[in-house]
């Protein structure tokens, strides 16, 4: 088993995170994209929602799994909950066998059972921390 980074960002602060994980670990990070459009305010009105009400939209991944991976996923959290787009690849895989890392400028993520662990990353907290590298290497 190999572990992957996984991650999902909108503004590029979880391609950050995810990116000095993956090259912590010595791997490629895989992107999740999806066709939606989250600008400007209706934008962030419907992720939030979305986001609250569990919904998923289709995804596809830059680059590839297997059923042996172990996966951390790396994901903005909207609403009280992941961002969408992570939600969709939560359900698409067993979410107990993933690693959650969560970026927050203060809330804490809910329903962290269904996850194998939760790494929640404060605002204040810098992304190219040493806090990062020992989360990708503990994990």
């Amino acid at each position: 088993m190999s572990k992957v980074v996984v991650y999902y960002s909108r503004s590029g602060n979880s391609k950050q995170v995810a990116d000095l994980m993956a090259k912590e670990l010595g791997v490629e990070p895989i992107k999740i994209v999806s066709d939606m459009n989250w600008n400007g305010f209706f934008g962030y009105m419907k992720a939030g929602y979305y986001s609250m009400m569990k919904k998923t939209v289709p995804i596809r991944l830059e680059g590839h799994l297997t059923d042996d991976d172990e996966i951390i996923l790396v994901a903005p959290l909207w609403a009280g909950d992941i961002a969408v787009e992570a939600h969709s690849f939560v359900e698409k895989h067993n979410g107990s066998k993933i690693d959650m890392v969560v970026l927050s400028k203060a809330s804490e993520l809910k329903n962290q059972e269904r996850f194998k662990s939760v790494h929640m990353v404060k605002e204040n907290k810098t992304y190219d921390s040493e806090y990062l590298k020992a989360v990708a290497n503990k994990i």
